[in-house]
């Protein structure tokens, strides 16, 4: 096998394995506190992931807890994240761009799947 192929291999396999890798417990709970503290789902998760302070799976289990503790209500998420309804395509905008969205969402009482 010549070396450039065996390279190309390897590369390919750490970016998929760093793009399934686990959330950062540290980072996930300071975002989720900035969150519960006051902060906005757009200005501190949103602008963290695009600055790449936050990964994929970081986001994604951000989205998760807010999706549980709202009770799968979009509307719920949306308050809890302290984000104006008005804001709200914006979000499923960045969430379905980034592939973070949820399996399922609830909302105004209808089942939204990814």
């Amino acid at each position: 096998m010549h070396s450039s192929a065996r390279n190309t291999r390897v590369g390919q396999s750490a970016l998929q394995s760093a793009s399934f890798r686990e959330f950062d417990p540290v980072r996930v709970k300071e975002r989720w506190e900035n969150i519960h503290n006051g902060s906005s789902f757009l200005t501190d998760v949103r602008q963290g992931f695009l600055n790449r302070d936050l990964t994929r799976a970081d986001v994604r289990e951000i989205v998760r807890r807010g999706f549980e503790h709202s009770s799968g209500s979009f509307s719920g998420f949306m308050e809890l994240f302290h984000m104006p309804l008005e804001q709200a395509d914006l979000l499923v905008s960045f969430l379905y761009q980034y592939e973070l969205m949820p399996e399922a969402w609830t909302i105004s009482g209808r089942m939204i799947t990814s």
